[in-house]
C-alpha cells in the first residue's frame, strides 16, 4: 500500500498513527495505536468492527486486531528520549 491511497488517508484524519518500519507479513506485529482510547474503557470487538469496516474494503479485508498494552514513541524528532504510556494498540 502506498501513503497516498484511501486506507492512510482515513487513520490520518482519524488520528490513528503508524510506525511505517514494523509492516512484516509473516507476524503479528503493532504497526500504530488508537489515540485516546483507555484501554480500560475500550470496546475492542466493537471498535475492531467499525474499523475493518471503514478500512477494508469488502473484496480484500485487512486482517488486524486491537489489543492493549504498553507503547513508547519518542518525545521529539531531535532526542532520543521516549514517553511510555498504555495504549490501543492496531496489530496487523
Amino acid at each position: 500500500m502506498r501513503p497516498d491511497q484511501d486506507y492512510f488517508k482515513w487513520l490520518k484524519v482519524n488520528q490513528v498513527f503508524l510506525n511505517h518500519t514494523k509492516f512484516k507479513t509473516d507476524t503479528l506485529v503493532p504497526c500504530g495505536f488508537l489515540l485516546g482510547a483507555h484501554p480500560g474503557f475500550f470496546r475492542r470487538d466493537e471498535a475492531e468492527i467499525d474499523l475493518a469496516h471503514n478500512i477494508s474494503p469488502s473484496d480484500s479485508p485487512l486482517d488486524f486486531q486491537l489489543s492493549s498494552r504498553s507503547v513508547s514513541v519518542a518525545t521529539s524528532p531531535s532526542t532520543t528520549d521516549r514517553f511510555s504510556f498504555q495504549a490501543v494498540v492496531v496489530e496487523s
